[in-house]
């Protein structure tokens, strides 16, 4: 796994100062490989973007199952490659 470059800065989440990396604004588990060039991104301390990445599977799972949504052709690579089935069996409880 690539490991992410660290600097001392603020976390746009929290507002504490230290330790930050940057954090997907838009999720890429909504995109493709190769990846556009311009993601947003944020500074954001481990425990908060730990915190909002638990909820990337699940927008991905959400938006690929809306009825309009799952027209696009991304929405079709995720509901047939089974990471929406596997999402969904990891997350039941």
């Amino acid at each position: 796994m690539k490991q992410a470059k660290r600097k001392i800065g603020t976390c746009v989440y929290c507002e504490r100062r230290g330790e930050v990396s940057r954090d997907h604004v838009v999720p890429q588990c909504l995109f493709t490989k190769p990846y556009p060039p311009q993601l947003i991104t944020v500074p954001a301390c481990d425990t908060c973007n730990i915190e909002k990445s638990r909820d990337d599977d699940f927008l991905r799972d959400y938006l690929a199952l809306d009825v309009h949504g799952s027209q696009s052709p991304r929405a079709k690579e995720i509901l047939s490659s089974g990471k929406l089935h596997r999402s969904l069996t990891l997350n039941t409880s």
